[in-house]
């Protein structure tokens, strides 16, 4: 189990997230983790939201799936 910072960089800003997840140790298992923002940049400025993360890792590269949502301010 572990919990710490996440960013997302993209070429229309940067969310700033806190995850907390669980994987398997070693090189190959799974991975599953909840992530909320904590800050954003750019278009994203002034957002809220959560995502669920869950995947596998394989010889050291991590693939995952993300579901969740952003939200806009009004």
């Amino acid at each position: 189990i572990y919990s710490g910072p996440f960013e997302y960089r993209t070429e229309h800003g940067t969310l700033t997230m806190r995850e907390t997840g669980a994987t398997t140790r070693g090189t190959s298992g799974v991975v599953t983790a909840y992530q909320e923002i904590v800050g954003a940049t750019g278009r994203f400025a002034g957002v809220s939201g959560h995502f669920f993360v869950s995947g596998s890792k394989e010889g050291g590269l991590v693939t995952t799936f993300i579901n969740g949502e952003i939200c806009y301010p009004e």
